[in-house]
């Protein structure tokens, strides 16, 4: 559970609503959701991660149950998730 948590937390971090901890991530107008957030959608088990990072990255350390599918491969295999289910996308 440990290392869940620390994934989470680097995973979440930059999503605070402070100005300084976002002034330099791509995509400023994307939607991020806090660490509390996915935390709480992973323990109800209600939302799909999708880590969208390199192989290395996820074989090293991933959420437990996410979905790995690199982000060049995304707009492809769209159609390999399933609908109607709110995803949380995380690259770091």
């Amino acid at each position: 559970m440990a290392a869940l948590l620390a994934v989470v937390y680097f995973v979440f971090l930059r999503s605070s609503n402070d100005a300084t901890a976002t002034a330099d991530i791509p995509y400023p107008d994307i939607a991020r959701s806090s660490v509390e957030y996915a935390y709480a959608r992973f323990e109800e088990g209600s939302a799909l991660f999708l880590d969208v990072r390199d192989r290395d990255s996820y074989m090293t350390m991933h959420i437990p149950g996410a979905i790995w599918m690199p982000l060049t491969d995304v707009e492809a295999r769209l159609n390999e998730l399933p609908p109607g289910v709110e995803i949380l996308t995380y690259c770091t």
